[in-house]
């Protein structure tokens, strides 16, 4: 019983410090320089506002700072990054950094709430998770979500 209440304890400690206190990205992340040329090579037809809202969804569930969204490459790993929050390792009890960022594709996007789910794989990137939400942004739930961001 006494290890439920030590784990339950951690736990609540970790939310508390992603809710209030937002950190820098972890190295090697947050040496690099802006990274919006990439995202729009990588995806020249999307608008910079979709790439930097994606990328804000992404930031925000890992608890980085928003001026920290563009230091993430189309080929990073998301694993690779959440990961990397925890010294490369994955953690037993973490501050739900992957199910906030599903929730912030959720209200942005309108994912299926299982989307990152479904398309999960080991080495997902953000780049290829982006195309996923591109391809389905062709139908999709709400209609101004479409007019909010051009593509093409």
């Amino acid at each position: 019983m006494e290890a439920i209440i030590i784990i339950a304890i951690i736990v609540f400690i970790l939310a508390l410090s992603a809710y209030f206190g937002e950190g820098n990205a972890p190295t090697p992340y947050n040496v690099r320089s802006c990274t919006g040329k990439n995202w729009k090579r990588e995806f020249p037809e999307v608008s910079t506002e979709m790439i930097r809202e994606y990328l804000e969804c992404f930031v925000d569930g890992m608890a980085f700072n928003s001026k920290e969204r563009l230091k993430f490459e189309p080929s990073d790993e998301v694993l690779d990054v959440y990961q990397a929050i925890y010294g490369g390792k994955t953690p037993f009890a973490d501050a739900l950094e992957l199910e906030t960022f599903s929730i912030n594709l959720e209200k942005s996007f309108h994912v299926l709430p299982n989307f990152l789910e479904e398309v999960w794989h080991e080495h997902l990137t953000l780049g290829e998770l982006f195309s996923r939400i591109i391809a389905q942004q062709g139908t999709p739930a709400d209609p101004k979500t479409a007019a909010r961001f051009s593509v093409g």
